[in-house]
């Protein structure tokens, strides 16, 4: 509230006297609230569940899609991954009930071993991809890691591009 009455302030000066302030206030509640509803459905990373398998696998295997077509060669990198969620190496992000990423990692100190990275091609170009690289450098850092392997395709160069930037 105090902000909504400070904006309402900084727009008092710049209006004459006899435009009134009503037009304004809707356009500023609008902005909050679409900030607020912004905050509440941002991606929140979390352990996945058996809940989670199917539609984690829908969002791995969207996310590789358009390399199939390209890289004939590449597995089926959603194999294990029932096993991989019971042992606790799987994570997720979610927003407004549905899976727009995820994470598997394997924790084996020294080293932990990123195995995959998907974000669904609904949710690419938010920096998901990243804030999962982070939780999961985080996750080994805690249980005493002191390396990250990952393996990726040779032919996925932008994938490449990422894990090269961020060391």
């Amino acid at each position: 509230m105090a902000k909504l009455k400070a904006a309402i302030a900084v727009l008092r000066p710049k209006m004459p006297d006899a435009v009134p302030l009503w037009p304004a206030v809707p356009a500023l509640v609008c902005g909050a609230a679409r900030q607020l509803l912004c905050l509440m459905i941002e991606p929140k990373i979390r352990p996945a569940t058996t809940d989670d398998l199917r539609a984690l696998t829908e969002c791995i295997r969207a996310a590789y899609a358009p390399y199939h077509t390209t890289i004939l060669d590449l597995p089926d990198v959603t194999g294990g991954l029932a096993e991989d969620i019971e042992a606790g190496n799987v994570w997720v992000m979610d927003s407004s009930d549905s899976i727009v990423a995820g994470l598997v990692l394997s924790i084996a100190p020294p080293a932990a071993k990123l195995a995959n990275i998907a974000v669904s091609p609904n949710a690419a170009g938010q920096g998901l991809g990243r804030q999962l690289i982070a939780h999961a450098q985080t996750q080994a850092r805690a249980h005493g890691c002191t390396k990250m392997d990952l393996t990726t395709h040779s032919e996925m160069h932008a994938n490449r591009r990422l894990y090269e930037k961020l060391g």
